[in-house]
């Protein structure tokens, strides 16, 4: 079956003027989208629309004149843009959210009336808590003897240091390939879980021929906020 033409940008602002009443919210991806509609609909909310930004058109030129890079965080940012230059008059039920990542850390949160950042890095984050984890544990791993406050303890640990060294190459706009972080992740028979920071800084640069990285991820300090 034809994909659906994808909505011009002109088209879509023209459409919003005209129904300013129609509730919207644009997400980056599927997984993003299925999230938001299984929200909207536990919480009995049935006339919202969700749409995956690849139904909107934005083009590379839409991209170079934001000056922003191929992605789709980048073409919800694009998105928020034009919907806040063309419907500042208006008052249209309109939500562009976008994964924070590392725009929190970084200092570069945009000001935007239609754009909406997850609280965490990333909208799946905000599963990341004891109750669905322990059912997970409880109800898929029978024999896992761990307790849920626990491993959510010990992988916190894991993903701060993970989080870091990519924030280190995204500041720095390094392009390095990222580098499976799994196989450095040790879990002993009480579920308590061991990351070997250093070997896997060790191996990223390998991989990448990249010294400098070392230095820059020095300056960044360990107890680093990650949101």
């Amino acid at each position: 079956m034809a994909e659906a033409p994808r909505l011009r940008l002109s088209d879509l602002v023209t459409e919003f003027l005209l129904h300013d009443n129609r509730r919207h919210v644009f997400v980056e991806g599927r997984d993003d989208r299925a999230v938001i509609e299984w929200f909207l609909e536990s919480s009995s909310i049935n006339d919202v629309q969700v749409q995956e930004i690849d139904s909107v058109e934005i083009t590379a030129e839409d991209l170079c004149r934001h000056d922003l890079n191929e992605s789709n965080k980048s073409r919800v940012h694009i998105l928020s843009r034009e919907f806040e230059s063309a419907l500042k008059y208006s008052k249209p039920k309109i939500m562009c959210i976008v994964d924070a990542d590392f725009d929190f850390i970084l200092d570069r949160v945009e000001n935007n009336k239609f754009l909406a950042y997850t609280d965490e890095a990333s909208l799946e984050m905000y599963a990341y808590f004891v109750e669905p984890l322990n059912r997970i544990l409880k109800l898929g791993l029978k024999n896992f003897e761990g307790k849920a406050d626990q491993v959510l303890d010990d992988l916190e640990k894991v993903l701060h240091e993970v989080f870091l060294v990519r924030a280190v190459n995204e500041e720095l706009q390094l392009g390095l390939n990222w580098l499976s972080f799994e196989r450095k992740c040790n879990i002993s028979a009480d579920g308590t879980v061991t990351f070997d920071a250093e070997k896997f800084v060790s191996d990223y640069l390998n991989k990448n021929g990249s010294s400098t990285f070392q230095m820059e991820l020095n300056r960044f300090p360990s107890g680093a906020a990650i949101r």
